[in-house]
């Protein structure tokens, strides 16, 4: 099953691996539309032709909602949210602590409920996780959160299929901020972490599975 012709939406999509994605997907045919939090970012994303936008707050379920209607069938729904800041668990406060999980686990949920009557019933949805790494108790408990999210979503949504995938850095460090010209060897793990999560969504057998990257 290839992509031609099938309809994805990115959230989060204005760069790293998101945007590396929409590339890909692009060139294999697909109709593909990017989210981020604002038009500004949208604006500066080098996402080359072919790529629809849509600006909304990643948990703005109303502004979400208007966007998916616009699209109506969606084959693939695509999540890469920004990891949160890690720091050690005894300084992490109880409210950023809360706030990362909006950003992370609870836009997810909430995109794919969202989503779920524009859906196609034989597509996809990927969602994002992450390494564990030092220093990062709270991002390791949000990134098992996701997996567990999905694991239990592709057995309750069957046949729709879910996936995840959990982008590791060098060296077992937490993610940095992605920035305005990223570096030839990011771009290169990027690329190469898109195609192998395009090939999930293309795999009509792929369901329930963690792709983790090698960093």
């Amino acid at each position: 099953m290839g992509l031609q012709g099938q309809k994805i939406i990115i959230i989060g999509g204005a760069s790293g691996i998101g945007q590396a994605i929409a590339r890909q997907a692009v060139a294999q045919g697909a109709a593909v539309t990017v989210s981020a939090a604002d038009e500004q970012q949208l604006e500066g994303a080098q996402l080359g032709e072919g790529v629809d936008v849509c600006a909304f707050e990643a948990c703005d379920a109303r502004a979400m909602d208007y966007c998916f209607e616009q699209l109506g069938l969606i084959h693939h729904l695509i999540a890469t949210p920004a990891d949160p800041e890690r720091r050690p668990f005894p300084d992490t406060e109880i409210e950023d602590a809360r706030e990362a999980f909006e950003g992370k686990f609870w836009s997810q949920y909430l995109a794919v409920q969202q989503a779920l009557p524009f859906l196609d019933p034989e597509g996809s949805v990927l969602l994002c996780s992450g390494p564990a790494a030092p220093g990062g108790a709270l991002g390791g408990a949000i990134d098992r959160a996701v997996e567990g999210l999905a694991a239990a979503l592709a057995a309750e949504l069957a046949p729709l299929r879910v996936n995840v995938i959990a982008p590791s850095y060098p060296s077992g460090e937490a993610a940095a901020p992605e920035p305005a010209a990223p570096s030839a060897v990011g771009s290169d793990r990027h690329a190469a972490l898109a195609a192998a999560a395009l090939r999930l969504l293309s795999d009509p057998e792929a369901t329930g599975r963690v792709l983790r990257s090698a960093g």
